[in-house]
This record gives structure tokens, C-alpha cells and sequence, in this order.
């Protein structure tokens, strides 16, 4: 838990800095098709540890970050820093039972690594080996 979430503060940080300094209306921006990031369909959903308002959904095309006052796609904070010409990168790969992302923000580097437990349970390397049970 403590690793994970030492490894989302700075990546929010770093963001939020970059993106209060040089930001701009959502709706002002083109969204950019090549950006990949490719959650398989196994992982797709949203996923909470138990008893806590913490965890992921995953869309087709998205990671979100879920706290219970704010959730954080990787992709629109991509979009932002790719919009403001920074360096980022986002790479991600996946088998029948694990799915690794690695996120690399103006030279923050964050890797989340999923493994399947089974179709309702995932487990959350970066954080300790949490649980996170499919909502």
C-alpha cells in the first residue's frame, strides 16, 4: 500500500505541477490516436481492495487511478504532457493473467504490474501484493 501509493503522489505531483503551470481546457484539446495504452479484456472493469474506496478501473484505452475524492487517467495526463511538448511515454504488456504498465512522466518512471488470481480477484505488485476484487 505504502509503495503504491508513495509511487502515485509523485507521479500526481509531477503532473499537477506540469499540468497547473501550462494547462488548458479539455475541450481545447485533439485527442491523439496513437496513444496506446491496451488493458487486456480480462483486466477491464473497476477493481476496489476491500473496504476501501482505493483501486483501478480499466477501460479499453484507459488506467484510471481511484481514490475516494479523485480519480486520475493516465491517459488524459498523457494527452496533457504530449500537448505541452514534454517527454512521456506509456508502455504496456500483457498475457492470459498479468498486465504491466510502465509510465514514464518528464523522467518519473512508475510500474504497475497485475496479476489475474482468478475473475473476480487481481493482485497489485507495485502495492505490496494487494487484492482488489472486481466491482
Amino acid at each position: 500500500t505504502d509503495i503504491m501509493k508513495t509511487k502515485l503522489i509523485k507521479l500526481i505531483v509531477v503532473i499537477i505541477c506540469f499540468t497547473s503551470i501550462l494547462s488548458r481546457s479539455k475541450n481545447d484539446r485533439e485527442f491523439y490516436s496513437f496513444i496506446q495504452i491496451n488493458p487486456p479484456e480480462w483486466i477491464q472493469g473497476t477493481w476496489l481492495k476491500a473496504g476501501t474506496g482505493f483501486g483501478w478501473r480499466f477501460t479499453s484505452n484507459d488506467i484510471i487511478s481511484i481514490d475516494p475524492n479523485l480519480e486520475f487517467s493516465f491517459r488524459e495526463s498523457y494527452q496533457s504532457f504530449i500537448d505541452h511538448g514534454a517527454n512521456a511515454s506509456i508502455s504496456d504488456t500483457y498475457t492470459n493473467v498479468s498486465y504491466i504498465v510502465t509510465i514514464n512522466y518528464g523522467g518519473v518512471i512508475s510500474t504497475f504490474d497485475f496479476t489475474k488470481l482468478s475473475d473476480t480477484e487481481i493482485s497489485e505488485k507495485s502495492d505490496s501484493l494487494a487484492i482488489l476484487i472486481k466491482q
